[in-house]
């Protein structure tokens, strides 16, 4: 179990994270690193392949870091090995996600305590957009996404994480992978006083629901929300970007509002909104940085790089400082043009036909 510590510093951190934040913005950087440290003291002891990274890094656990002196793993190295910070015996869901046959599959495993962290951060980071009152929720995907088990894919343990929010679950796809006219119309219906969402992931709203959809089964007076992630390497490879993605949703759906976020396997629970000027921003549960895909030395404003995340949650694995292969650039840090605090950046694409390994080499070879 992670030490009384950990848990005094996560709960204000959570607490920062449900209220307006900006006049916090010292204090919560400086709970990040106490954290981070925290964290990165509590995997180097309890898990053996991430102690052999570190030490190949000659990192000093016990000092207290900036946030570009911690050190991380690559993605990929969650594909390459199994990484545990707690009893095999205590994992209580395994998460993965699929690559390309040559890539392996991602294993991420938690245990009761990461799971219930994911979801208060789920909680306090999706509230403040959908609001305090539980509302229908269209999942853009086929109802057997939320089958029970103790393995789940990506997608299936994004929809899950918001299902928190919905009163009432309904399902664009029927199990063969058609269009449900029928219950399009009963959550028009039930959303028609309360309004609603819809949650999807972008490539699969893009290429498999809009695209294929009759017309607009949505009167536009509904309050309706929508909330996406992830798939942008495929629609950036047919050059469909976020203004051109948020603009044929408002005229096929008829959505108010559109949230896109990013997030990943390797950090679930810990994501990161976009602002109305379209930046994506971290929050006091999370952080990002650039780094250079050539020494990964840190990048400056403006500068593109590999981006890497910081996320206060994960306890039962090593993930709270993971090396992405996703290319992206910072713009603001507390000054965003939208007025809200926090670092404030775009992802751009992905590094292609490449392997970034870095430090775990010594464990990897």
């Amino acid at each position: 179990m992670v030490t009384s510590i950990h848990s005094e510093v996560l709960t204000e951190l959570f607490q920062l994270s449900k209220r307006d934040w900006t006049p916090w913005v010292q204090k919560i950087d400086s709970l990040k690193r106490t954290r981070l440290t925290e964290l990165t003291k509590y995997h180097y002891d309890h898990c053996e392949n991430y102690k052999k990274i570190v030490d190949f890094q000659k990192f000093e656990v016990s000092h207290h870091f900036d946030l570009a002196d911690y050190p991380f793993l690559p993605a990929r190295i969650f594909k390459d090995a199994d990484l545990m910070s707690v009893p095999r015996s205590d994992v209580f869901r395994t998460l993965n996600s699929s690559g390309t046959s040559a890539s392996g599959l991602t294993r991420i495993f938690l245990d009761k305590e990461n799971v219930n962290n994911q979801i208060r951060a789920l909680q306090a980071v999706v509230q403040p957009v959908l609001g305090p009152k539980r509302i229908p929720m269209l999942v853009i995907d086929r109802p057997s996404i939320i089958s029970p088990a103790t393995t789940f894919a990506a997608r299936s343990a994004g929809v899950r994480g918001f299902m928190t929010f919905s009163s009432r679950i309904l399902f664009a796809f029927d199990e063969s992978g058609e269009i449900d006219y029928e219950q399009l119309e009963l959550f028009a219906k039930c959303s028609a006083d309360s309004g609603g969402f819809l949650f999807g992931f972008t490539s699969v709203i893009w290429w498999d629901f809009i695209e294929r959809l009759v017309d607009n089964p949505f009167p536009e007076s509904l309050n309706l929300k929508l909330i996406h992630g992830g798939g942008w390497k495929k629609m950036l490879l047919h050059e469909v970007e976020n203004t051109k993605f948020n603009q044929r949703c408002t005229e096929s759906l008829g959505v108010s509002k559109i949230f896109n976020y990013y997030g990943m396997v390797e950090q679930t629970g810990s994501i990161f909104f976009d602002c109305e000027k379209g930046y994506l921003h971290s929050n006091p549960l999370n952080d990002v940085l650039i780094r250079s895909p050539l020494d990964f030395s840190l990048q400056g404003h403006n500068q593109s790089g590999l981006i890497q995340v910081f996320s206060v949650l994960p306890t039962s694995y090593p993930g709270h400082s993971i090396l992405t292969e996703d290319i992206g650039v910072i713009a603001f840090k507390d000054d965003c043009p939208c007025g809200r605090a926090g670092t404030a950046f775009h992802v751009q694409g992905r590094l292609m036909n490449a392997e970034i390994r870095g430090c775990s080499d010594a464990y990897l070879e």
